[in-house]
């Protein structure tokens, strides 16, 4: 392949992986245009890349068993991509479109030296997703997001050279917390869309809830009980890490975290606030352009 082809290739995924991003709905922001150009880059192949697994393990239409090998498919891509070529990439993508993100990760892999460990971590929690569907407690919901969740925080730290201790822990803590506020937004799509439900068995069983209420809609004061008790250790959990994360971070990319943590807070206060009682607990809450005005000027002059 000539390298007019090669890049004509890598810019097609780019494009790819900028339409992926810019078309799924998210609460968090991801790769915003507070981070510099040659930081968004990056950020969008692993977004897509994790969008893409996240896809086949949440699918209606596959089995256990397609989604499985899928999965495996894509790890054994992965663990090889340094050394599998861009002609063998466009191969893979003529005979699967869905891979068309390929090119632009290899190529963010190789000029921001992204660790290809950590991209694999990602993919033990999506095996998970496929073979269990339960959490006994707490402590087992965040051995999920130390796989789900906390690898995205690490990348993003090493695309800013950020390696010491103390800012990997925190950004740890902090992702598990996104995680869990995801999983208290999609309490209702992930029990009836994907027979998967992350509240933990002890929450349930304290409060005595009944799943079945998630299908009918009928909510309860137990319910609103339990969502606060999770929330509270989300909240927690960015609350006492918040500063080890931010004071290694500077410029855009610090106010890009700063963003996230704010939404992840603005989150957990419209949960509190804005009317999510038994009649509507299991609705997934969306933030308006205003909010997001909100949570930047929140970025911008909070501490």
């Amino acid at each position: 392949m000539t390298n007019i082809n090669k890049n004509i290739l890598i810019k097609n995924s780019f494009n790819y992986c900028s339409n992926i991003t810019k078309n799924h709905y998210e609460n968090f922001p991801v790769a915003s245009k507070l981070l510099p150009k040659k930081l968004r880059s990056p950020i969008i192949a692993i977004y897509t890349y994790a969008r893409y697994a996240d896809d086949i393990v949440d699918s209606n239409i596959l089995n256990q068993k397609q989604k499985s090998k899928l999965i495996n498919e894509l790890e054994r891509i992965i663990e090889n991509i340094d050394k599998v070529s861009y002609l063998e990439l466009k191969k893979l993508t003529d005979k699967n479109l869905s891979l068309s993100f390929l090119s632009h990760l290899k190529d963010s892999i190789n000029k921001h030296n992204i660790s290809i460990n950590l991209l694999l971590h990602l993919l033990i929690a999506f095996k998970q997703d496929i073979i269990k569907n339960k959490y006994s407690d707490f402590q087992e919901l965040l051995y999920y997001c130390k796989y789900s969740a906390n690898p995205i925080g690490r990348l993003l730290l090493n695309l800013n050279n950020v390696t010491d201790k103390k800012s990997l822990i925190a950004s740890d803590n902090i992702c598990s917390a996104l995680q869990i506020i995801n999983f208290m937004q999609d309490i209702k799509s992930d029990y009836i869309e994907r027979k998967r439900c992350y509240i933990p068995v002890d929450i349930i069983e304290k409060y005595n809830l009944n799943l079945s209420d998630i299908i009918s809609n009928q909510s309860s004061l137990n319910w609103i009980k339990a969502r606060e008790e999770i929330l509270e250790q989300a909240y927690k959990l960015i609350i006492k890490n918040k500063q080890n994360l931010l004071k290694n971070l500077s410029g855009r990319f610090k106010l890009e975290i700063k963003a996230i943590i704010e939404a992840a807070l603005y989150l957990i206060n419209k949960f509190k606030n804005n009317n999510f009682t038994q009649d509507n607990i299991f609705q997934r809450p969306y933030l308006s352009k205003l909010d997001f005005i909100k949570i930047f000027i929140r970025a911008l002059f909070h501490k």
